[in-house]
């Protein structure tokens, strides 16, 4: 499933989405989506094809600008560029099913060709031994603050991170951790995030490596700083506000809580409120795990999530952001449009003025939606 990416509109201010489009848009490093361009007779920089793309994913010929009579067989150019449409289509069908990559297959990548891993636990973990050619980039330092909120690192202070560790706009970048892969899928969010379109996740994480048999390593290799370039993806991300309206039309929204019973029930929160976001469903973010701490297969997944239209666009939230981002990757395999609250319940259950259900104290004509457990 091909990454929404839009710019986030003007009209979402401070006053209707908090310092969510603020926070992201600090600095010169926002930016909308790229576009291809009709550029100059490409005779300049090499051969002229005879023809340049209307735009991405729709590459009909026209006549080269300064190229005009130049003989080509349009009839070809056209099948042809009909077939790389499809192509392109396929490519993108498949895409949300190659989210998670096995241990075995990782090793057999690495052998294959360049790929960026990324260890999402803390320093410490990572320099008593981690996969080899990993590069550490610790979960926490994706939030702002994550003991205040589940707030995402800015814009600018997002470029300076992945630029820290050499990450490259086109690279092809699989994220680990060595517990739940909840680590490992809220820096997974945050790439997806920010534009970045080849990543994927380590089923099973670093249990799943050494139960294979495979080494570890405490060498680090050099790094050679980049120049990341983030480009905010406005579908992954969702806001108090995109939950507002999200609550207000049903018929085109469904909210997931990835808490456990307990939160969703209101006998347990962190916020200074108990409950949950009205018309929420829930689903403990634990379902979507095998006893051995493996993703469940596709079929399960769907079984799981079976009753979500696929019409419907779908938002996760959790406490702040985090259990949720594993969900959040989990729905874009069963290539559900998703987008993950990134302030969650720290946000929602803070602010007095937002609706909220708490069974614990509603009456028994309060609807209490669930998802039935497979």
């Amino acid at each position: 499933m091909a990454l929404n990416k839009t710019r986030i509109p003007d009209q979402l201010t401070a006053n209707r989405n908090g310092p969510h489009p603020a926070h992201l848009r600090t600095g010169s490093n926002f930016r909308s989506t790229k576009t291809v361009e009709n550029a100059q007779c490409a005779a300049k920089k090499r051969r002229c094809t005879g023809f340049v793309p209307h735009r991405a994913f729709n590459p009909i010929p026209n006549p080269c600008p300064c190229h005009e009579d130049a003989p080509v067989n349009a009839i070809k150019l056209r099948l042809l560029a009909t077939l790389i449409v499809l192509l392109g289509l396929s490519a993108y069908a498949n895409a949300a099913s190659e989210l998670r990559i096995s241990a075995e297959q990782l090793a057999d990548l690495q052998q294959r060709t360049r790929v960026v891993l990324l260890d999402a636990r803390t320093p410490e973990e990572f320099n008593q031994g981690h996969i080899p050619g990993a590069r550490n980039l610790p979960f926490k330092r994706t939030f702002q603050n994550l003991s205040k909120n589940g707030l995402v690192l800015a814009s600018d202070h997002a470029k300076a991170l992945l630029s820290s560790i050499g990450l490259k706009n086109g690279d092809d970048v699989i994220v680990y951790d060595g517990s739940n892969m909840i680590q490992a899928a809220r820096v997974f969010w945050m790439l997806e995030m920010y534009g970045h379109e080849n990543v994927r996740l380590l089923d099973g994480g670093l249990k799943a490596w050494q139960s294979a048999g495979l080494p570890l390593t405490q060498d680090t290799s050099p790094i050679t700083i980049s120049d990341y370039a983030p480009n905010i993806n406005r579908g992954a991300i969702k806001t108090w506000a995109d939950v507002q309206d999200a609550v207000k039309a049903p018929d085109n929204y469904v909210i997931i809580d990835a808490r456990d019973g307990e939160h969703f029930a209101g006998l347990k929160s962190e916020a200074h409120r108990f409950g949950h976001i009205p018309t929420a469903r829930n689903i403990p973010v634990n379902k979507n795990l095998t006893g051995d701490g493996r993703l469940r297969s596709i079929d399960e997944l769907k079984s799981l999530y079976g009753n979500i239209p696929e019409n419907k666009k779908v938002i996760v939230y959790c406490s702040k952001g985090l259990a949720s981002s594993l969900e959040y990757l989990v729905l874009r395999e069963l290539d559900l449009n998703v987008g993950n609250y990134e302030s969650s319940w720290m946000e929602w259950g803070n602010r007095d003025e937002l609706s909220i259900v708490n069974p614990t104290a509603a009456s028994d004509t309060e609807l209490k939606a669930t998802i039935p457990t497979p």
